[in-house]
């Protein structure tokens, strides 16, 4: 019910080792601005009832085996309800949050807000990347500023160029 800071809070773990938040509340204001999380997250049927915020949060490399049950980040049937906002952001444009795979599933469609800027978002599963994306159309989800949700590359390709087009170029 109180105020949950993490923030500054640093997650070592064994090579065996997961941080899992399971069946909590967070009923107020939850802070994991620079939070380092070294290995496998779980946040799994967590209620998120006020204002959360994952800014600037580690989600460093991941040795632990436990990651291979599922992503390295997962927030399983979380819940979002009316009036709470959960915000993902980096304040570093250069450097996106989430640098591995990332799954996100609700209880049910969430009533609060949902806000992303500076993620990449491409690192979310297909399946949860496509419901989020579902979910931004009706205003519950932001998929704001800097958010790398299409990531295409064309192979190298030589181009002759001629001094009558140069400007083109």
């Amino acid at each position: 019910g109180g105020i949950s800071d993490f923030s500054d809070a640093v997650f070592l773990l064994g090579k065996e080792s997961s941080v899992s938040f399971l069946h909590s509340r967070f009923e107020d204001f939850a802070n994991f601005e620079n939070t380092r999380f070294h290995g496998h997250v779980e946040f799994r049927e967590v209620v998120f009832g006020s204002v959360t915020e994952f800014i600037d949060t580690a989600f460093d490399s991941i040795g632990s085996s436990a990651r291979y049950r599922g992503a390295a980040v997962e927030f399983a049937s979380i819940a979002v309800p009316s009036g709470a906002t959960l915000t993902f952001k980096s304040t570093d444009p250069q450097k996106k949050l989430f640098e591995h795979d990332v799954q996100m599933s609700f209880s049910e469609d969430p009533a609060g807000l949902i806000r992303f800027e500076n993620v990449n978002f491409n690192m979310l599963s297909t399946k949860s990347r496509v419901r989020l994306t579902r979910l931004a159309t009706s205003g519950v989800v932001e998929i704001g500023a800097g958010c790398i949700k299409y990531r295409h590359q064309t192979a190298s390709r030589t181009i002759d160029v001629q001094e009558g087009n140069l400007p083109l170029v």
